[in-house]
């Protein structure tokens, strides 16, 4: 089995020229599903989950040794967003959100359809291990895929929703990402980084991410990244951020700057140290949290 939480770092801005400080991210959660196809929903609810266990084969292959037939265990933790849009002023809020997290497909049909599609290419694999009497008895065969939806930021304008998914195929390690999604609630539109931050203020804010990563490495404020054994000699500003309470949050997944040991890579630079960086979009939706300007 895999452990319940991966590794990952929080690089949390304090004041210039101090260090900067590290948090625990956790990763997806382990669970257990004992053989059976479980749904959970509540009236009313925001979340719909679904377990699933799916055996690789209907019928053992000769040559499995004694014990349970190898399985993929499918776990779904979703934001329902007929729920979610309810009251809403803007209605295309939901169509908006149902477009971006399940293709257009309401949440019910969307999980059917992923299960459907996880199976599929499990049961392919499937035919072609039936023969290979070494993985046949292989850990490697028992699949796992989970996908988890949060929502860190739900204010009067404000929509900062998560998802992360875990999933493991064989190899040496499972493999997990996440990413988060901005709206403006009050407009009914997806908010991208060039909505939040002043194009000119790219290159400045380019340069307190960098600082934080080094400082973060330890190493000088000159050097490249690549000294401290990430893949790029700068980080670039992602699109895959997000606003919390703290400051304004830019998120990496593993191989994307660093390797799969680094874990998660988050740097959160504070609101009054970037301020002048936000365009007025931008500072809109900072001003949801308490104390701004």
């Amino acid at each position: 089995m895999f452990p319940a939480f991966l590794s990952g770092v929080l690089l949390c801005a304090c004041a210039t020229g101090e260090k900067a400080r590290e948090v625990p991210v956790p990763a997806p959660g382990g669970f257990h599903v004992g053989g059976e196809n479980r749904e959970t929903v509540e009236t009313g609810s925001l979340w719909y989950n679904r377990d699933v266990e799916i055996p690789l084969w209907e019928d053992a292959p000769q040559g499995l040794e004694s014990g349970s037939i190898p399985a993929l265990s499918v776990s779904l933790k979703l934001l329902d967003t007929e729920v979610l849009a309810r009251g809403e002023t803007v209605k295309a809020l939901e169509r908006l959100l149902r477009d971006t997290f399940y293709r257009g497909l309401l949440v019910r049909d969307y999980t059917e359809d992923q299960i459907r599609v996880q199976t599929m290419e499990y049961r392919d694999m499937g035919e072609e291990a039936r023969y290979n009497m070494w993985l046949v008895n292989s850990a490697t065969l028992n699949w796992d895929y989970r996908e988890t939806f949060q929502m860190p930021v739900n204010g009067t304008r404000l929509l900062v929703v998560s998802r992360e998914r875990f999933f493991y195929s064989g190899g040496a390690h499972p493999n997990y990402d996440k990413i988060y999604f901005v709206f403006d609630r009050e407009v009914g539109v997806r908010i991208g980084l060039a909505d939040v931050i002043r194009q000119e203020s790219l290159p400045a804010l380019k340069e307190l991410i960098n600082r934080e990563l080094r400082l973060y490495k330890k190493i000088g404020s000159g050097d490249s990244l690549k000294n401290a054994l990430f893949f790029v000699n700068e980080a670039e500003p992602t699109e895959n951020y997000f606003f919390s309470s703290q400051g304004l949050v830019f998120h990496w997944d593993p191989y994307e700057i660093a390797s799969y040991a680094e874990g998660y890579v988050e740097v959160c630079l504070p609101y009054d140290e970037i301020w002048e960086f936000l365009a007025p979009e931008g500072r809109r939706m900072a001003q949801e949290f308490a104390d701004l300007p």
